[in-house]
């Protein structure tokens, strides 16, 4: 067998002593992991996403396989071409300071294809879905004979889509292939790129001492190791059947850290493989969960709550409208920032087994109604914080400077991250200084005289959200220095741990490059920030990276997820590959969110216990009936999508309540007063399970750190393994109505693991063979060491 392996011509000449070589500053220029860079012709690199600080002086660039342009000045990159179009990833060096430093650039690789649909008479056809962004503009088709074609391009993967013909939406007739859209409806289907060729495949495999040892599946052309943001060799060791077993050796360097990260990559022609994230301590591979802290982002457990609706702690700051004009369902209920602080101390999150806290918008907000809902007939109070007429200011209602920071202590306290939900989108029209600043304002009307109201996808950086809401032009240079400022300031004058940033997709990326400038130059303290964009998944990433938030929420995949688990005709299949779509596209160790629903969507147990309907405005119906769970069968669902969430790479976000199954319709159904106590037997089971699971997640190493591989799938079934240096956790699911005996065979390296069961699941084993049976409705996750 043959192999080409780039970045080991050093290290095959034998010894380790490469890592004299490695030139690691007192001090890096470089805040954090540099992520990498999605690379194309005619790009544009922005060096200061990784190198922020103004002083930092980079001498020179190079861009391995590519026609560039250096502006040493503005530390700008410009890509004129990819002098080698298969190369899928390459090495882009940078000399700052006297240090080299190495960031990944991976080649965008999209795949061809055509949309063609009959024509029946219609004078203009367009297709909007996931791949476009939903943006009808960006998918007029022309007239081809008797059909309407378009060529698109997009990476591997299944995507949804739907026609416009004269401006009504409807499925593809040329396609039959279709899925539920989970707001009433459904979406055509298609796949892109499939292939019988696979990427390479890394595993990690043993770890003594500075040695680590890796397997390699699936013939790389290339392999690409990282300490930190520096170059390191690897060498190849061996062959281990059809896969080779490579080495790398830590740095000495890495001794003097108490957490580091070694990181790898490789490909061949079929793709990219996935990636590998090694925690390092003290120069050596993390090996027990009791050595992770709070700072670790990937060992992140959210909570999600709502201030006003989870406890009122201080009855002093209460304030409700009484007005006739707002009904109690969304007036302010009570809930206050010393109510959380009431919950953290007793440890009803320490008992949970959530480490961090999402609270939302506390800024000072209007003591007046607004907007307008018509059946029935009821306008809003600001309960919900998202309105804010101020930037600065604490709202009264919620508590004070005093009490948000005897909150964020006392969290800190029991090693729990808060991160604060800040609204840059837009302002109040009773923000003060909207008279002053009126041209930041962007236009209510359109040329064409419609309203610029949620227009979501065609004029996604303009849309207002409501009449009374104006939105910033945060591409004036002006308006995103002083809305980043606002930011910074919670920051600086409060320990919180990030952000949570609403409608991220609505604001240009001016704003976002400046404000985390700022935040890593004057905020030496690592910060989460996670974003919120419904759209494709290369729009989502493209507000992801060093430069801009670390991660956001990943509604794809939970669109999926409700489908699969929570209707009866969905189907595990389509779900795995929106989930491998997810991975390939931010990386199989990311930061994003992953959620059991939140404060915009139907309840997941609702819909899984069908008393909300897939194909009903899930807002009429939490206003026009009382909505409970219906089946029983909606518990043993959302089960499911717990463990699947905390099985899965990225970070679990649990939404406050769905820990025990509070029911609920689209909001404001949603956001009901949090329950503690008085659970029923259904309810009760369910918090054992997710407590089991959030402890699983935080014990065991490979379901934060661990490399994935899918073991089975089925319409009605899941399996997956996360191994990590010997330790494997296998994850089943069975979604169906029946019993399944799953027989899947186990990770290559990990014949022979000794497995223990959490959930009562019975389990055969026979070297590598495993076969697990499953009740319906059930999901098991084994343990244990090879």
């Amino acid at each position: 067998m043959k192999y080409t392996v780039w970045v080991v011509a050093v290290a095959l000449l034998g010894g380790c002593r490469q890592e004299a070589a490695l030139n690691v500053p007192e001090k890096s220029a470089v805040k954090g992991l540099a992520s990498p860079i999605v690379l194309s012709e005619q790009d544009t690199i922005y060096l200061t996403d990784y190198f922020y600080l103004p002083q930092t002086v980079i001498d020179s660039v190079d861009v391995q396989g590519c026609s560039y342009r250096f502006d040493k000045s503005r530390k700008i990159i410009t890509v004129d071409s990819l002098q080698d179009k298969t190369a899928l990833l390459r090495e882009v060096k940078v000399w700052a300071d006297g240090a080299t430093y190495s960031i990944v650039a991976r080649q965008s690789n999209e795949h061809s294809f055509r949309i063609e649909t009959p024509d029946a008479g219609y004078k203009k056809v367009q297709v909007k879905g996931e791949f476009n962004g939903w943006n009808v503009n960006l998918g007029e088709m022309k007239r081809v004979g008797s059909a309407w074609s378009i060529d698109l391009a997009a990476p591997r993967g299944s995507y949804q889509y739907c026609i416009v013909a004269d401006g009504k939406e409807m499925l593809d007739p040329a396609n039959s292939r279709k899925v539920s859209n989970n707001m009433g409806g459904f979406n055509s289907l298609l796949s892109v790129g499939e292939s019988s060729k696979r990427p390479p495949v890394l595993t990690t495999q043993s770890d003594k001492g500075s040695k680590l040892t890796l397997l390699v599946k699936n013939e790389p052309e290339m392999l690409l190791a990282l300490w930190e943001n520096y170059r390191i060799p690897v060498r190849i060791i061996g062959q281990r059947d059809s896969a080779m077993l490579v080495e790398v050796v830590i740095p000495r360097s890495a001794r003097a850290d108490a957490r580091s990260h070694l990181r790898v990559w490789a490909y061949n022609r079929a793709g990219i493989s996935n990636d590998l994230l090694i925690p390092l301590h003290k120069g050596k591979a993390l090996r027990s969960s009791s050595q992770l802290t709070r700072s670790d982002m990937p060992a992140q457990i959210i909570y999600s709550l709502m201030v006003d609706r989870f406890v009122n702690g201080d009855s002093s700051n209460d304030y409700r409208l009484n007005s006739p004009d707002v009904l109690p369902k969304v007036d302010y209920f009570g809930g206050d920032l010393a109510g959380i602080t009431k919950k953290i101390e007793e440890g009803f999150f320490d008992a949970l087994g959530v480490n961090t806290l999402w609270i939302s918008p506390i800024t000072q907000n209007p003591y007046t109604a607004w907007g307008q809902y018509s059946n029935p007939s009821t306008k809003f109070s600001a309960y919900h914080g998202y309105w804010p007429t101020s930037l600065t200011q604490v709202d009264a209602r919620f508590g004070s400077d005093a009490v948000l920071q005897n909150l964020i202590g006392s969290a800190h306290h029991h090693h729990i991250n808060v991160l604060m939900d800040y609204v840059a989108h837009h302002v109040h029209v009773d923000y003060p200084l909207l008279k002053d600043y009126a041209r930041w304002i962007t236009p209510l009307h359109l040329p064409d005289g419609s309203l610029n109201v949620e227009r979501w996808d065609d004029h996604r950086l303009t849309t207002w959200f409501d009449t009374h809401l104006p939105t910033l032009n945060l591409s004036i240079y002006e308006a995103a220095d002083l809305l980043s400022d606002s930011a910074v300031f919670w920051m600086k004058k409060f320990d919180l741990d990030g952000f949570r940033h609403d409608a991220s997709k609505h604001v240009d990326l001016l704003f976002w490059r400046m404000l985390t400038q700022k935040l890593k130059v004057e905020v030496e303290r690592p910060l989460y920030q996670i974003g919120e964009t419904y759209g494709s998944p290369e729009l989502i990433a493209s507000y992801v990276s060093s430069g801009l938030l670390n991660a956001q929420f990943d509604f794809n995949a939970y669109d999926a997820m409700v489908s699969a688990l929570g209707a009866n005709d969905g189907s595990m299949q389509r779900l795995w590959s929106v989930l491998q779509q997810s991975l390939t596209t931010y990386g199989y160790h990311n930061l994003m969110g992953y959620i059991t629903g939140n404060h915009d969507r139907v309840r997941f147990i609702s819909y899984a216990g069908g008393a909300v309907r897939f194909d009903e405005d899930g807002k009429a119906a939490g206003w026009n009936r009382e909505v409970g769970v219906g089946s029983a069968a909606g518990y043993q669902k959302l089960a499911l999508l717990h463990a699947l969430i905390f099985s899965m790479p990225g970070v679990p976000c649990i939404y406050y309540g769905d820990e025990y199954g509070q029911p609920g319709a689209n909001d404001p159904d949603n956001r009901r007063w949090m329950q503690f106590d008085g659970y029923k037997p259904e309810e009760q089971a369910l918090l054992s399970k997710v407590k089991k699971l959030t402890s699983l997640r935080r014990e065991l190493l490979p379901l934060t750190y661990g490399d994935v591989e899918l073991l089975y799938v089925d319409d009605d079934a899941l399996a997956i393994a996360r191994t990590y240096f010997g330790q494997l956790v296998v994850s089943a699911i069975n979604k169906g109505s029946e019993p399944k005996a799953l027989q899947v065979e186990l990770p290559q390296g990990y014949e022979g693991a000794k497995l223990t069961d959490n959930f009562g699941a019975t389990f055969t084993q026979s070297e590598s063979r495993l076969t697990i049976e499953l009740p319906a409705s059930s999901f098991e996750i084994l343990n244990g060491k090879k």
